[in-house]
């Protein structure tokens, strides 16, 4: 994943998304996290854990990408 699709994932994450929220309704978030680069969405979908996830901490943390805790 490149730089700007990491930032669009991560302002998704934290931003965009109400929780707790579930894996299907994640990826439906946002018109299917339109503003994400496909390829990041993809790894997205092939990565995340199917669960509820209850903050952007417990995403990240799924997704192991760097955050601020």
């Amino acid at each position: 994943m490149d730089g700007k699709g990491q930032m669009e994932l991560s302002t998704h994450i934290k931003d965009h998304v109400a929780y707790p929220i579930s894996k299907k309704d994640f990826m439906a978030s946002c018109e299917n996290l339109g503003h994400v680069p496909p390829e990041t969405r993809e790894w997205v979908a092939k990565t995340l854990p199917d669960q509820t996830y209850r903050s952007a901490e417990d995403v990240y943390h799924a997704l192991n990408l760097p955050h601020q805790h």
